[in-house]
């Protein structure tokens, strides 16, 4: 598998992650963080498939784009806004939040960063889709820290 493949699929330790965490600690925080990475991405689908539709399409060449990376070609398929892009924000947002370790927040950082490169470079998504899904993750981050 290459690397935007891998980076695309390392999307799921967004929802493996904190289930761990809270098997091993016990804190509501990472059962928190988990129903918020399901609610952006949920979120993220009803708007790209519900809203803006076919209004911004998958690049040309966009193949193989779902969580597990093979769904085959994809192509003109509704593309806005990147919901791997809102949920790898939203979860590196979240806890951003809930750390001062300038080590895992720069982590953090990366991780979103590597997992929106991928997917440009996958072509599953144009700039200003992935920017909207980052966009997204920030304020549904931000909005349930909030409500915290």
């Amino acid at each position: 598998m290459d690397l935007p493949n891998l980076c695309s699929l390392s999307l799921l330790l967004v929802y493996i992650l904190p289930f761990l965490l809270y098997i091993i600690n016990h804190r509501w925080i990472h059962l928190i963080a988990l129903a918020g990475a399901v609610g952006t991405a949920s979120l993220s689908e009803f708007i790209k498939y519900t809203l803006i539709k076919e209004a911004s399409p998958r690049p040309k060449g966009a193949s193989n784009c779902n969580l597990w990376c093979n769904d085959g070609k994809q192509e003109g398929n509704p593309g806005m806004p990147s919901g791997h892009s809102s949920t790898v924000t939203f979860f590196s947002a979240f806890y951003y939040q809930q750390t001062t370790n300038p080590w895992i927040r720069a982590a953090l950082v990366f991780y979103a960063l590597i997992v929106m490169w991928s997917r440009y470079e996958k072509k599953c998504h144009s700039v200003n889709q992935i920017v909207s899904g980052s966009i997204l993750g920030l304020l549904t981050s931000w909005l349930l820290v909030r409500m915290m």
